[in-house]
């Protein structure tokens, strides 16, 4: 089976000898002798190809389950042995108790993006995401996912997380809350990506509503970030005003816990980038003669 290589230009230095005979030789696009090599160089090689993913993620309080259009991590339909080996890096996440595990998520490589959706915006369903969530794996000392019964393991080890940016002119009330409340359920959180909609970056009206976004059957999603198609001093007024936003909200939270008598914890944000987003319709279907469609 070829294996595909890519290759990528490095500023660090070359030996002469190497660099030498390198420009005598052609660029390598593909390694036709990848299944010679040994088994434990393989699954070596296989476990270096696993890319960082967006992983959208929409919960259906309808039927109390959570759907996601982003297509499987590619290594698991590769091949038998790759599948092994990518298996061993993610596990099916985002059970319910009425609905079984269906998603792959890794969560030292995944992020995880929660698109505000519907009327409601950010709701009671975003604040509790946690609880809605039950599990039936557990991560390892070694890093790798297994089966166990370590109820929330998994997200207690998430890096990433990405939400849209809500405008303060179209903001629910409760949304402030319950942003405050979800970020909170990752201990280990390292990064908070703000996702402009197009509305912003092209600097028009918010539209009040935020559209639904459900699982298209005919089509895999890829969503990835980009730099903002803003001014600079406009993209840190969003970041500025963010964490201003924040730092008031948590004062109000403290408030209301000390007003019930409850133990306040502080929560101090982790890293806040502002992004764009680029999204792209792939078919599902294998089918050659339809392109990948970017929204």
């Amino acid at each position: 089976m070829p294996f595909t290589i890519s290759t990528t230009h490095s500023s660090a230095p070359v030996d002469p000898f190497f660099s030498a005979r390198s420009s005598h030789c052609r660029t390598l696009s593909h390694f036709s002798q990848f299944q010679q090599l040994p088994t434990e160089l393989r699954c070596e090689i296989y476990a270096l190809a696993l890319q960082s993913r967006t992983l959208v993620i929409h919960y259906d309080s309808s039927s109390n389950s959570f759907n996601s259009p982003t297509a499987h991590p590619t290594l698991l339909s590769t091949c038998r042995e790759s599948r092994i080996v990518a298996q061993k890096h993610y596990s099916l996440a985002f059970a319910t108790s009425t609905s079984p595990a269906r998603i792959y998520f890794n969560p030292y490589l995944d992020t995880l993006y929660l698109p505000r959706c519907g009327e409601m915006g950010y709701d009671e369903n975003f604040r509790i995401l946690r609880e809605l969530i039950v599990e039936d794996r557990q991560i390892e000392n070694t890093g790798y996912l297994s089966e166990g019964t370590n109820p929330a393991s998994c997200f207690d080890q998430l890096r990433c997380v990405a939400i849209d940016h809500v405008d303060p002119r179209i903001k629910r009330p409760w949304e402030g809350y319950n942003k405050a409340s979800f970020l909170r359920s990752f201990p280990r959180l390292e990064e908070l990506i703000l996702v402009l909609s197009s509305e912003e970056e092209n600097e028009a009206p918010p539209s009040p509503i935020s559209p639904i976004n459900t699982k298209s059957p005919d089509y895999d999603i890829t969503t990835a970030f980009r730099d903002p198609r803003l001014p600079p001093e406009a993209i840190l007024q969003i970041w500025w005003d963010f964490r201003q936003l924040f730092a008031m909200e948590e004062h109000m939270l403290e408030q209301v816990c000390n007003d019930l008598g409850k133990k306040y914890e502080g929560f101090s944000l982790p890293t806040v980038r502002v992004r764009g987003k680029v999204v792209k319709k792939k078919p599902i279907n294998g089918n050659r003669n339809s392109e990948m469609i970017t929204i």
